[in-house]
């Protein structure tokens, strides 16, 4: 398990990790920052479920079934997981 697995996230601290994730890729992840607004209980959730997988496979499989609609940038959330981990 993840040595940060009693930090309990925050919507700003997941959309600072995105904000790195975006700058690093050179990519804009609008769509799925308008998502997080406006399901924030879902995405702290998701994302402190992600983040304290101990496998990629793990984290692969939180965000196939979490956020599906989003599997185009599965490496981009799993870049996020990591930096929140």
């Amino acid at each position: 398990m993840n040595s940060n697995s009693g930090l309990t996230l925050t919507i700003e601290m997941i959309n600072d990790a995105i904000y790195k994730v975006e700058n690093a890729n050179k990519v804009q992840l609008k769509g799925l920052r308008e998502f997080l607004s406006h399901n924030q209980t879902k995405a702290i959730a998701t994302f402190t479920a992600i983040a304290a997988a101990d496998s990629l496979d793990e984290r692969y499989h939180h965000i196939s079934s979490k956020f599906p609609q989003f599997m185009d940038h599965a490496h981009h959330l799993i870049e996020t997981s990591i930096l929140l981990g």
